[in-house]
This record gives structure tokens, C-alpha cells and sequence, in this order.
């Protein structure tokens, strides 16, 4: 799931793994912590808002955001991304390669049938 290209998705990409760094290092708790994931998802909101719509854009963003929480210990936030990811991934066209990613990480974190929670997820939103 690559999104890289322009300065942007690379000061993003960058801004990311200082984030896995630090979370990996010091802990969710600590205070640089939740500074860079606001700035960092304020930034990825942002790149959303401005693809207009975009479901590869979404999707890539909340697997990104999974890493983010699997990193930090939070395997069920991390679960609960992957399967929203996963929902956006099988009913939006021209996606479908991203779905058989996002399986693969959902189902890394213990996951077992994908395709029945996301539709679980979805029912609970």
C-alpha cells in the first residue's frame, strides 16, 4: 500500500515512522507521542479530504493508522481499523487489491473470518 510520490505523502511517510519509532520506544503514553499522531492525522485528513473522496486514499489511511495502534500494543483498536478498512475495501470499485491486504494484516492480528466482522463493524457504525 504505497502512497509514496509527492514531498507531501513523503513528509507524511516520514512523519509516520517517527511516530512507530517513538510509540516503540518510549510508549503511547508519552507526550511527543500524542503530538506527532495528531499532526499526523490531521495531515492524512487533510490528504483525504483533498483525493475528493478518494477509498484507495481512506484505506491506505486506516492501515496506516492499524500499524500506528498495533505498534502501540492496541491490538484491538488496531483489529477495529483494519476491519473498517477492510468494509471500505470490498464495497467501493476498483479497491479490491487493497481488501486482500488489509485481510492479510487483519488476519496476522488474530483475526479470523475478516469478511463477517467487518460486516459486524459496519452493522455497528
Amino acid at each position: 500500500m504505497s502512497t509514496e510520490g509527492t514531498p507531501n505523502q513523503e513528509s507524511l511517510m516520514a512523519l509516520k515512522e517517527r511516530i512507530l519509532e517513538v510509540v516503540r520506544s518510549r510508549g503511547f503514553e508519552d507526550s511527543e507521542i500524542k503530538k506527532l499522531i495528531v499532526e499526523w492525522s490531521e495531515k492524512k485528513d487533510q490528504e483525504v479530504v483533498e483525493s475528493g473522496g478518494d477509498p484507495r486514499v481512506r484505506i491506505v489511511y486506516e492501515s496506516e493508522r492499524a500499524e500506528i495502534w498495533e505498534a502501540a500494543g492496541e491490538l484491538e483498536e488496531a483489529k477495529a481499523t483494519l476491519l473498517q478498512a477492510f468494509y471500505i475495501a470490498t464495497h467501493e470499485e476498483g479497491v479490491l487489491d487493497l481488501a486482500f491486504e488489509v485481510k492479510q494484516k487483519a488476519e496476522a492480528l488474530g483475526v479470523k473470518d475478516v469478511k463477517t466482522e467487518a460486516q459486524k463493524w459496519a452493522d455497528s457504525v
